[in-house]
């Protein structure tokens, strides 16, 4: 899941080849294409967000924020940080 635009994050698709999700309303580049009924659907309300977050699966947030609002809260655990970006996953990742 990406907190920002998709364009912020797309090289997570490039080379994990996982498809992503987008927290908010539709922006960015992916806006215009995200308007046609045939397209994919890949932006996330906050409400579908914290259903997702504390869901039963691994869910990772990409964001540029320390302590982001979007999980006001939530249990979360930090998997990695660089450049000023975070990962956070809700779920304990062990080895």
């Amino acid at each position: 899941m990406i907190d920002g635009e998709y364009h912020q994050a797309s090289t997570l698709n490039f080379y994990c080849g996982i498809p992503l999700r987008v927290l908010h309303a539709p922006s960015g580049n992916l806006w215009y294409g995200s308007r046609f009924p045939d397209a994919p659907r890949v932006f996330e309300t906050q409400a579908s967000f914290d259903t997702f977050w504390s869901g039963a699966a691994t869910v990772f947030l990409w964001t540029e924020q320390q302590d982001p609002a979007e999980l006001h809260g939530a249990r979360r655990y930090l998997l990695a940080r660089s450049g000023g970006k975070f990962i956070f996953t809700n779920r304990e990742l062990v080895d």
